[in-house]
């Protein structure tokens, strides 16, 4: 009997210590990190991928493409960015990003100032305390080319936290980025010199040499790409956050004492006026708001009948879904209603296009120079 009962006690102390140790939660599963402590608490920054919408685009566009792979510039750059816009959240930052899939950040049909200017505009809209502007470099007739950079702010009387910036980051790119690190470039570029915010181009191995065209390939190559960057982000943060708050402010109220009219802004996403042109297009073209690939054909002949009144106007365009793209191929007498579609088509998020509709060569944009930094020599 009295074995019984120890036996009983050794059961009963078995359980309460089970019991006991397993109420602790295992390691993988405690509280995460308090916004207040992450490190990146209390930051507003712009994530701009350079570029985009190279595959369909008539307007400016700019970017190279891999000598080899031939990928769009502006595909590689949304690649890193989006790794990079990841990191920066994690790390407690509140991310402005110009563009999340592969399309103009202006509407079809503006003008290589308007296509950068949007940029700033978003920024300048969401008051951030500094904006990087993801890119790849090229170097036509070097193949051998190799390194990375970083452009800031040129006409400015104390450029220090704008360079500093740029130089944090190209820093940190030193041994991801193959080659060296290159002198940064204090350079008159729109975006680093039509704002007072502090930001950079990251200009990150270039493209035409095929040693890293192809590294550029690697599916975990943009994440590696991406973690150097926000390592430079994250240093210019805690180095000169009280400044850049103080800055902010600054440039927060100057921007107050003088508005813009929202319905002259080139960014897409924060002009009323093309919003509501564009969703009447839409409407037009989709009357079910159920945007469908396979159906691009009959949405090209809504827009027709809604939108070309004479019969004297040439209008060919046809469209068909094939290898999971909008094919679209014809004429237009009119410019216009070749970017109607196409700013259509992007609003409905059908971005994915080959884009093969002529039009006057009189209407045709004249050739964007390309950038300095686009054409440097090998060291």
């Amino acid at each position: 009997m009295r074995s019984l009962r120890f036996l009983t006690f050794l059961t009963a102390s078995f359980i309460l210590f089970v019991a006991v140790g397993s109420s602790q939660p295992p390691a993988a599963t405690q509280a995460p990190m308090p916004e207040s402590d992450k490190p990146l608490a209390g930051a507003i920054i712009g994530s701009d991928a350079g570029h985009g919408g190279q595959s369909y685009s008539r307007s400016y566009t700019a970017g190279t493409r891999g000598v080899d792979s031939r990928m769009y510039e502006s595909d590689l750059n949304l690649l890193c960015e989006t790794e990079l816009a990841k990191l920066l959240e994690e790390g407690g930052a509140k991310v402005i990003r110009t563009r999340t899939v592969d399309q103009r950040v202006s509407p079809e049909g503006s003008s290589n100032k308007q296509e950068l200017h949007a940029r700033l505009e978003i920024f300048e809209d969401a008051n951030v305390h500094f904006f990087i502007s993801v890119h790849h470099n090229a170097a036509p007739g070097a193949p051998t080319a190799t390194g990375h950079t970083a452009i800031f702010k040129k006409d400015v009387k104390d450029d220090r936290i704008y360079k500093a910036l740029a130089e944090d980051i190209n820093n940190a790119l030193l041994g991801v980025v193959p080659g060296p690190k290159r002198e940064l470039i204090k350079g008159d570029y729109h975006l680093t010199r039509e704002t007072d915010i502090p930001g950079t181009i990251v200009e990150s191995g270039f493209m035409t040499n095929p040693e890293y065209d192809k590294l550029t390939q690697d599916p975990d190559y943009p994440r590696k790409e991406a973690e150097a960057i926000y390592k430079g982000a994250l240093k210019y943060w805690k180095d000169n956050k009280a400044e850049l708050i103080k800055l902010r402010e600054e440039l927060i109220a100057k921007r107050a004492a003088n508005p813009v009219d929202p319905n002259t802004l080139a960014a897409i996403q924060l002009n009323p006026k093309y919003k509501g042109e564009v969703a009447a297009i839409v409407a037009a073209m989709d009357p079910d708001k159920k945007p469908d690939p396979a159906k691009i054909d009959a949405y090209i002949q809504n827009y027709k009948k809604a939108y070309v009144k004479s019969e004297a106007d040439k209008f060919t365009v046809a469209g068909s879904f094939v290898n999971g793209k909008v094919v679209l191929n014809g004429e237009v007498a009119n410019r216009q209603q070749h970017n109607d579609i196409i700013n259509g088509l992007i609003a409905m998020g059908l971005n994915r296009i080959s884009n093969n509709i002529k039009f006057p060569e009189a209407q045709k944009d004249k050739p964007a120079p390309t950038p300095e930094w686009k054409a440097t020599p090998a060291p």
